[in-house]
């Protein structure tokens, strides 16, 4: 999979192609308009009129990066890699450990 997406990060921009894992195994290819970030930033701003800085999101992987930075509190789930771990504002217990609940408990209770 990192030999696959070295060699499609050479030939394609990121303004041409979007390309980033969801699993260690598993890659996605997308047009670079369509990720996570803009679809929570869709939801949030054009459809409930909410502000970034009024959002929550929670991720466990490459493919929430997007969202996470987009998000006012961006939550990384305690098994997410690192560089995930790295851009949020708060690092959550692992799933196992019930983190998205320690998360809502912590920032929206």
């Amino acid at each position: 999979i990192e030999d696959l997406l070295q060699t499609l990060r050479q030939r394609y921009a990121p303004t041409d192609l979007y390309l980033t894992k969801s699993v260690p195994t598993v890659f996605e290819a997308a047009n670079p308009k369509v990720n996570k970030g803009t679809a929570v930033r869709y939801l949030a701003e054009e459809l409930l009129g909410i502000q970034p800085q009024h959002v929550m999101a929670v991720g466990d992987n490459w493919n929430d990066l997007e969202m996470l930075t987009y998000a006012g509190m961006g939550i990384a789930m305690g098994s997410a890699p690192l560089s995930v771990q790295s851009v949020a504002q708060w690092v959550a217990p692992t799933v196992e450990e019930d983190g998205v609940a320690a998360a809502i408990k912590t920032f929206l209770l």
